[in-house]
């Protein structure tokens, strides 16, 4: 007898879709999270070049320029991240309480 009866076989398939979109969110919040530390050691370049030529000089300018925009762009990615984490966090609870709902009597 290897047929696995209907309900089981969608109360598997649902909880396949559950860990697959945990996976999916977890995958893009960790390309975020790369994208974050790149942004933030691109902010540490910046930085010393402002350092190296000083804030007040037409090049220091354009740098704070650069720095100012790099600040927006990581404290979207810092929203963003935040978001996915809560999101993620209820996905693995919504998940584990459907595993545990789960009775195959």
């Amino acid at each position: 007898s290897g047929v696995i009866p209907a309900r089981i076989r969608k109360a598997l398939e649902k909880a396949v879709e559950f860990r697959r979109n945990i996976a999916q969110l977890e995958e893009t919040l960790g390309l975020k999270s790369n994208e974050r530390a790149e942004q933030v050691e691109e902010q540490a370049r910046i930085r010393s070049n402002i350092e190296a030529v000083g804030n007040t000089s037409r090049q220091g300018q354009e740098y704070l320029k650069q720095l100012a925009e790099l600040d927006a762009v990581i404290n979207g990615l810092r929203d963003e991240i935040m978001t996915m984490r809560d999101t993620l966090q209820k996905r693995r609870e919504d998940y584990r309480i459907y595993l545990e709902s789960l009775s195959f009597e």
